[in-house]
Order: structure tokens, then sequence, then C-alpha cells
């Protein structure tokens, strides 16, 4: 399951990156003052891009959003490899080819006319940019903070599925729960922001805060704390499929349960 980099790699990159003396805060400077001013942050641009989401929604700008989608996708696919790039091996001539790999890969799917093989490609690169920017966003912000804001995110993914600008997004775009209709992607604004992972689509907000949730678990319990965190992810990920083909759905939100399942093996761990 290409859910699995979301895992593989905090693991692979975080230990180079702690070699290396980089490791995220656990608070702000200012305490508690800090935590509140960063988590306001944080969701004044979450709703601020839901309210941009809702009203071309609203709109049928679908052309909008799909170009808004390839910039922030191929944006995001460049300045994620090429900042912990920057952290391993220094800035330079080096990290910027490399970090060029995924824009010039979003190009060749964009354009590629079988639109499965497109869908792979691009759902690989939507699982590698999450994951990368997960990696990021969490050496940027102390990790209460990221904490907080993913228990709030949850919470606002639901909301957002069931009644706001996600839910607005999704009834203008002809989905199906049927495998045979993945490729029905290609084409929409959600060819941008979400990666197929074999029995649904999983947006690339989710990835990243999957991602995060796997820094989190990884710097304050260990591996094997963060094993069994994202086990428990996977397992509220599973639940919320298996909720979805019960009630015959064909989205719900992403992050209650996957996020909620794997934060209650972080708790348990620094409990004991």
């Amino acid at each position: 399951m290409f859910v699995v980099m979301t895992f593989i790699v905090p693991v692979r990159l975080f230990p180079l990156l702690m070699e290396r003396g980089i490791s995220p805060t656990l608070v702000p400077e200012t305490g508690i003052r800090g935590i509140i001013e960063d988590l306001a942050y944080l969701l004044f641009i979450v709703v601020l891009s839901s309210l941009m989401i809702f009203f071309l929604a609203r709109f049928r700008r679908l052309s909008l959003l799909s170009l808004l989608f390839s910039f922030f996708s191929i944006f995001l696919s460049f300045m994620a490899p090429y900042s912990i790039l920057s952290l391993i091996v220094g800035e330079g001539l080096l990290s910027i080819l490399v970090s060029m790999t995924m824009p010039m890969l979003w190009l060749i799917a964009f354009r590629l006319e079988h639109p499965k093989v497109a869908l792979l490609i691009s759902s690989i690169l939507v699982m590698l940019t999450g994951s990368l920017s997960g990696l990021v966003f969490t050496l940027l912000m102390p990790l209460y903070v990221v904490i907080l804001f993913l228990i709030v995110l949850s919470l606002y993914d639901y909301i957002s599925v069931r009644s706001g600008p996600l839910k607005r997004l999704m009834e203008l775009i002809p989905l199906s729960r049927d495998k045979g209709s993945i490729s029905s992607l290609k084409g929409t604004p959600l060819f941008f922001v979400t990666a197929y992972i074999g029995i649904m689509n999983i947006g690339i907000g989710d990835i990243m805060s999957y991602t995060m949730l796997s820094c989190i678990s990884l710097f304050l319990i260990g591996i094997h704390g963060a094993i069994l965190s994202f086990l428990l992810l996977l397992s509220g990920l599973f639940i919320t499929y298996l909720i979805m083909t019960r009630m015959k759905l064909k989205y719900a939100p992403g992050l209650p349960l996957p996020l909620l399942m794997g934060l209650l093996a972080l708790a348990i761990f620094k409990a004991l």
C-alpha cells in the first residue's frame, strides 16, 4: 500500500536529520502563548484555503481549482525534497536537480493519454509529496502545536466532509467506489491532490497529517511506539473504509479515526 510511505519516509530521513542536529522543538519559546498563536495561525490558513475551495466549487470554477491544485502540488513536489536535501547534503545544484525530478514527472503524468497509468504516477507523486511535506512541516513547528493541530484538524475534516467545502467539492466531481472507475479522476481537480491506495482515494492533506503523526511518534516514543501508532492509524483507515462500504458512501473524512487511533498509541506510550 502506498500509504506505508507516510511511515517509511520519516523512518528513513528523520534519523539522518537528527544526526545533523536538526530536530523539532517541543514547545515555542513563548510557552502557552506561542502555542495558541501558532495554532491560530495554522487554523487561519486552513479556514482561508477552505473558503477559497468552497466559493470556487460553489460557482463551479473547476478549471480554476485544477489550476490552483496543480500549482500547489507541483510547487510542494519541488520545495519539500529541496528543503530536506538542503539540510542533508547542503544547498546547491545537486539538490535543485534532484528536486526537479518530481515536478517533471507531474508534467509527464498530466500529458499521458492512458488514464490509469497517469493515475498511478500521480498517486505515487502525491504520496511522496505529502510525506516529504509532512516531514518538513513537523520540523518547522513545535511538536505540541502539531499534536493540537492534528486533533483540531481531525474535527474540522469531519465537519468539512459532512457539510463544508470538501462536501461541496466532492458533489461536483462524479466518483464511484467501483475500482474500474478510478481513472475518472483524470481531468478533475482531485487528480493533483489525491492518491489511490488500492481500496480508496486519500487526499494530500491526509497524507501530510499521517506523516506528521509518524514523525511525532518517532521523536517522542521511539521506533517501537511509532510502529504501534502507525498500525493503529492503518486500522483507523481500514475502519473508515468499512464504514464507507457498509453505508455505501462515495467519500468520508480520512483524518478522524486514523489520527485519533494513532494518537491513542502515542498517549499510552507516553503514560508508561
